[in-house]
């Protein structure tokens, strides 16, 4: 059966597209984290930039005002967040310190006062043949290996540092683009959508809705409940977090848990606390009466004033 006229030539064009733009999806596939979050961006912000756009009557002002906005909006809760972390790992590594000068710990056969740390020591050594000295060798060379390896590993992490430097600038780059031209990039796509014109207008404005009321909701809901968790702690005496020690292995399972259990605190996604919801009993999978908990006395000592 003979070709019909044009085949070879639709064919050649259709061959052509493809390797294109599969050259396209090479070229784009390491910007496309950025691109993502700059369109996301965009869009969430858009009934903000449309504001700005009355006032200032200049898309590219609105557009470069937002973009400018930006990175204050996002860097300043991760500056904060970075230098709660670090505090927290300075004030365990305090306590940790002190501690251990309290307890006279020099060396690991002195934390065999620990009875749970004596126990293991013990089976270890009946079981296994393991003896304590033996144990701080392993101990010691681990950690001079891990010291090692992170130390070879500096150049590869600043590599990375830079590498979402570059990538957040490139997603400040497409932000204002976005903004200032993502309407019309929206228009041009949506003509490519089979529907009638109402339609598509209903569709475009429901999904937009939809999807900041998430975004937004879940964020205003995360900042109410950090508020009302900061407040609740402030009213007990308590810093918001304190580190607790955990020395277990078994866990409470959220699955067939009774209804009148209540789960009143969690960490790393694992049940800590339970609280029971007609009578005034109160259970914690951690241990207030470690040396290594933060204000474990206070903690106790708000136990005991329960009614």
């Amino acid at each position: 059966m003979p070709a019909t006229p044009g085949f070879y030539s639709r064919v050649f064009a259709l061959a052509v597209a493809a390797i294109l733009g599969y050259a396209l999806l090479l070229i784009f596939r390491p910007f496309a984290l950025p691109m993502t979050w700059a369109a996301f961006l965009a869009f969430l912000l858009f009934p903000l930039n449309v504001r700005l756009r009355r006032r200032f009557k200049v898309k590219s002002l609105s557009a470069g005002v937002l973009t400018v906005l930006a990175p204050i909006v996002i860097l300043l809760p991760l500056s904060a967040l970075s230098v709660e972390f670090v505090s927290q790992i300075s004030a365990l590594l305090r306590q940790l310190q002190q501690s251990a000068t309290q307890m006279d710990i020099q060396s690991f056969s002195d934390l065999q006062q620990f009875p749970w740390i004596a126990r293991i020591n013990t089976w270890l050594q009946t079981h296994a043949d393991i003896s304590a000295e033996q144990l701080q060798s392993w101990l010691v060379s681990g950690t001079r290996e891990v010291m090692q390896r992170a130390a070879s590993w500096g150049g590869s992490f600043f590599l990375g540092a830079l590498g979402s430097l570059l990538s957040f600038a490139i997603m400040l780059f497409l932000l204002f683009f976005f903004l200032r031209d993502g309407d019309f990039m929206i228009s041009r796509a949506r003509r490519l959508i089979p529907l009638a014109e109402d339609r598509k207008e209903r569709l475009f404005s429901q999904l937009g809705a939809v999807t900041r009321a998430i975004v937004f909701g879940t964020t205003v809901t995360a900042l109410l409940q950090g508020l009302l968790l900061a407040v609740g702690f402030a009213f007990a005496g308590l810093p918001s977090p304190f580190n607790a020690t955990r020395y277990h292995s078994l866990i409470v399972s959220e699955d067939g848990l009774p209804e009148e259990l209540q789960i009143s605190a969690r960490a790393e996604g694992l049940i800590m606390g339970l609280r029971h919801r007609n009578f005034p009993i109160e259970g914690v999978q951690f241990h207030p009466e470690s040396v290594l908990t933060d204000d474990g006395q206070r903690l106790i000592a708000n136990f005991l004033k329960l009614e």
